[in-house]
């Protein structure tokens, strides 16, 4: 459960399967998870992904970050989908 792994939820560094486990789905449900979490906070979520994650990525709602690549990943972020009224 990503809640007990995760101390402080506006720091998460790295989420990963292994490769082994890979087109599970287990990716899909932490990124969720996360997600609604971010949601809950009100939070835009910013990452930097492997160019063969992307995919992944884009299905959870995130899309290409327009800033200057300085890396060989992928900067993308989710705009917050704010639940508060």
């Amino acid at each position: 459960m990503l809640t007990n792994v995760v101390a402080n939820p506006e720091d998460l560094e790295v989420v990963c399967t292994l490769e082994n486990q890979r087109g599970r789905g287990y990716g899909t449900a932490l990124l969720e998870k996360g997600n609604r979490m971010a949601d809950d906070m009100d939070y835009i979520l910013y990452l930097d992904s492997e160019r063969d994650a992307r995919s992944l990525y884009e299905k959870v709602g995130y899309m290409l970050n327009e800033v200057e690549q300085t890396s060989p990943l992928v900067s993308m972020m989710r705009q917050k989908k704010s639940k508060r009224s």
